[in-house]
């Protein structure tokens, strides 16, 4: 009986375990990113449930505007949009970026504004 029971706590152990990392966690993709292609930047905030809001700000001749848009956290994957028109990115650990097919997105520095002028954010 003794062992059923430490078996039993094991198993509820490793299942807690397991739980504690979500698959759809969008925790990597948080943040300010900038656009390595463009005058772009990407602010991407946790709404739960797997799911991501965008704010996305370009500067167009002097002018900035901003588009609210949506997507989920789906294996390891953040998609942006529905059906044939949505758009997936990766976040890659070992550069800290963020992959998209047609441009890549680098972390914001700390502390940056619009104020201080896109040349900051060049590589």
């Amino acid at each position: 009986m003794k062992l059923i029971k430490t078996l039993v706590a094991a198993a509820t152990l490793l299942t807690l375990a397991a739980c504690g990392e979500e698959e759809g966690s969008a925790e990597n993709y948080v943040g300010r990113w900038v656009a390595q292609h463009g005058n772009s930047i990407m602010e991407i905030s946790d709404i739960g449930n797997s799911r991501v809001e965008i704010d996305h700000l370009t500067l167009t001749f002097g002018t900035r505007s901003t588009q609210t848009l949506h997507g989920r956290i789906e294996d390891g994957l953040m998609i942006v949009g529905e059906d044939m028109f949505a758009q997936s990115f990766r976040y890659d650990e070992q550069t800290n970026r963020i992959k998209a097919p047609n441009n890549t997105y680098r972390p914001v520095p700390a502390g940056w504004t619009w104020g201080d002028g896109y040349e900051m954010l060049e590589d």
